[in-house]
């Protein structure tokens, strides 16, 4: 078979919340343990602090390991958007870290 694909595991419809974090751990581990990581973790935007005030810094300015780490948050992001079903998108589509979700 040429190339490969995943298929859709199973959409968390809020009544199967159980199975589906068990089934998702598992996915997410065989994709990337560093995006289960983060989901553990959490991750926050890249900020500078000054006299003890953060300040979100311009995606322009983020090193390597900032846009990595950005990068991480967004393939978790994707899996767990891409796992739910509309009315759960409904609710966590405007989240923009792991966390939120």
């Amino acid at each position: 078979m040429e190339g490969s694909s995943i298929s859709r595991l199973l959409l968390l419809d809020g009544l199967n919340y159980t199975y589906w974090e068990a089934m998702m751990k598992t996915f997410i581990n065989f994709i990337d343990e560093k995006v289960w990581r983060v989901i553990l973790i959490g991750w926050e935007p890249c900020a500078t602090k000054t006299f003890g005030l953060k300040t979100p810094k311009s995606e322009l300015s983020w090193n390597t390991k900032e846009e990595e780490l950005a990068k991480v948050n967004s393939k978790a992001l994707y899996i767990i958007f891409f796992e739910v079903d509309v009315q759960e998108f409904k609710r966590i589509s405007k989240c923009t870290t792991t966390k939120e979700a």
